[in-house]
C-alpha cells in the first residue's frame, strides 16, 4: 500500500490502502483477478511514477497548472 500510494508524503500511504482495498470491490474482481490487478499496478507505478500515486498527482497538478498560467499570461 505505501509503495502505491507513495512514501516521501503524509497521504501517500493513505491513498494507497483506499486503492487496494476499495478498487476491487467497486471494479466487482474476485479475489485471485483482485491480486493480479494488484500485481500489474504495482509495477507500473514502479515504473511509470517512482514516487507514488501521489507523488504522480501532484506533479501533474503541477505541470497543468503552470501550463494555463502560462496560456493565460501570454493572452492577456
Amino acid at each position: 500500500m505505501v509503495m502505491l500510494g507513495g512514501p516521501r508524503l503524509l497521504y501517500g500511504p493513505l491513498v494507497g490502502a483506499i486503492i487496494v482495498n476499495f478498487l476491487p470491490e467497486v471494479m466487482n474482481l474476485d479475489p485471485i483477478d483482485a491480486r493480479i490487478a494488484y500485481g500489474i499496478g504495482l509495477i507500473a507505478v514502479i515504473m511509470l511514477l517512482p514516487g507514488g500515486v501521489m507523488a504522480g498527482l501532484i506533479d501533474a497538478g503541477g505541470w497543468l497548472l503552470t501550463r494555463f498560467l502560462r496560456r493565460g499570461s501570454t493572452l492577456a
